[in-house]
């Protein structure tokens, strides 16, 4: 029994998609021969006819009906599902019907013939969207790349130095600023401000009243009493942590 083709190519997507692929039979031998198809994965695929009867030179084309996978297997799995193809010479009144419910008598004793065919993924499907999903997860960022790095700093760092001024002149501090003035601002009038001014000043001064005795003498005693007391608060802390 020759059949053709050896390879059952699926094309992708595979996930809830039904495929078709034609397997060619033929009887090469003088005698009828009956024929029935198994497969390793029964409930993804339906075969048709999946049994019958070949007289001397026919040709029968079975029908491999791929059903479609719940999930989309990860790029580049290979697939492992397979077919057998199984021949056995029988009587040519049989009816082709009734081969699948007799297999067991027609193979009693006979010598078989079996050819192997394989199922195969092709991801090159230009409907293949697992190829292009990957293709534009992988694609690098392009601010990301090594040439266009530089680049990248080049343009950051004007924007950085606008940021160090602009913090700089925000937290300076309002005794800083003071001082500067003073610094910058001299003290004493300059030999362009008017004479006037000076002898208001100096009026001011001469207004004002030296204080009087009296008054040192309570600001010097006033001074003496607290001096005392500091003294005898020393005191009193020495004498609770002796005893």
């Amino acid at each position: 029994m020759l059949v053709s083709p050896k390879v059952i190519e699926l094309k992708a997507p595979f996930k809830n998609t039904q495929q078709t692929q034609i397997v060619h039979l033929q009887n090469d031998a003088d005698t009828p021969l009956a024929f029935k198809v198994k497969t390793t994965a029964p409930r993804i695929y339906c075969v048709r006819p999946n049994s019958g009867v070949l007289q001397p030179g026919a040709t029968e084309n079975i029908a491999i009906i791929f059903q479609g996978l719940t999930e989309e297997p990860q790029l580049g799995s290979k697939c492992k599902d397979k077919f057998l193809f199984v021949g056995v010479p029988c009587d040519g009144s049989i009816d082709p019907k009734h081969v699948s419910t007799s297999w067991n008598e027609l193979t009693e004793g006979k010598t078989t013939s079996d050819t192997k065919v394989k199922v195969v993924f092709n991801y090159d499907s230009p409907m293949n969207t697992i190829t292009e999903e990957k293709s534009v997860r992988d694609e690098p960022h392009p601010a990301t790349t090594i040439e266009q790095a530089p680049r990248a700093v080049e343009a950051v760092e004007p924007i950085q130095r606008d940021v160090e001024r602009n913090v700089e002149r925000n937290v300076e501090r309002p005794v800083e600023r003071y001082v500067k003035k003073q610094v910058e601002e001299p003290a004493q009038p300059s030999a362009k401000a008017p004479v006037e001014s000076v002898h208001n000043s100096v009026k001011k001064v001469q207004a004002v009243e030296p204080p009087s005795v009296a008054t040192q003498v309570n600001t010097t005693g006033t001074n003496q009493l607290y001096m005392y007391a500091i003294v005898a608060l020393i005191v009193a802390f020495i004498l609770s942590r002796l005893v």
